[in-house]
């Protein structure tokens, strides 16, 4: 990808879809960084942009952050 990972998402009106969401939708990057988080996520996770997923092992647990890291490892 040659353009910012989150590019798309305000190009597309991603934040003020997502926003209308009541489930929380974090995005990840493939280096397992957070690129985007909606308000609900936000509301439940100190989950902002450019932060890497381990940092979020307190909160969500090692075996989610384990399945997430995998899940973006393909």
């Amino acid at each position: 990808m040659n353009q910012p990972p989150d590019r798309w998402w305000r190009a597309a009106g991603g934040r003020e879809f997502f926003d209308l969401l009541t489930d929380a939708v974090v995005v990840l990057d493939d280096q397992a960084r957070v690129v985007v988080a909606n308000t609900a996520a936000l509301r439940l996770l100190p989950c902002e942009a450019g932060l890497p997923i381990d940092q979020l092992r307190q909160p969500l647990g090692a075996p989610a952050i384990d399945w997430l890291k995998r899940a973006v490892a393909g």
